[in-house]
């Protein structure tokens, strides 16, 4: 079900009597919940579909949950709040870890900041938005010793460097894409 630029998908437990919610807003999975309690999702559907933000609407239906950077993304500071958070790394994920260095540099670097950075396989990426895009930015992935693989486009080896010469990479792979 969908309105504008909110949608919400509603899936019933086969098992027992549990409704699970996913809140999606411009295509981004932003909430989620489950309960028993039917009209306590059609309230949520209702106030989530009328423009309700995830605070309110986690007041009005206690089982909504969703994280900081939701709330973020909501203020439209998404890419901002993921910046900070890979920097400061308060879960310590191992691949953040390996890839500290470059972040702490890379945050610097305003065309680069302005990008979306994300994790998948061990190697940050970058898009031009948080909403999910296939993207062919550079591609950094630690090698150790606070040296970095960069890739480019269809994932060729653009070079390997510490972490300010793998910025510099990471930024001729932008050019030689804006060039195209």
């Amino acid at each position: 079900m969908s309105v504008k630029d909110r949608s919400i998908d509603v899936v019933m437990g086969s098992q027992e009597r549990v409704f699970t919610v996913q809140f999606w807003a411009h295509e981004v999975y932003v909430a989620h919940g489950g309960t028993s309690q039917l009209a306590a999702v059609a309230e949520s559907i209702r106030l989530w579909l009328s423009g309700t933000q995830l605070e309110r609407l986690n007041a009005a239906c206690p089982f909504v949950e969703f994280d900081p950077w939701s709330e973020a993304y909501e203020r439209g500071e998404g890419i901002e709040f993921r910046w900070q958070d890979y920097l400061t790394n308060p879960h310590q994920e191992r691949q953040l870890t390996a890839l500290h260095s470059f972040i702490a540099a890379a945050i610097h670097q305003p065309r680069l900041r302005a990008l979306y950075p994300f994790t998948s396989m061990g190697t940050l990426g970058f898009r031009p938005t948080v909403h999910y895009t296939y993207s062919e930015g550079p591609r950094v992935r630690p090698i150790g010793d606070d040296r970095y693989l960069v890739l480019g486009p269809e994932q060729q080896e653009v070079g390997i460097a510490d972490a300010a010469g793998s910025v510099e990479l990471a930024l001729t792979v932008l050019d030689a894409i804006a060039e195209q």
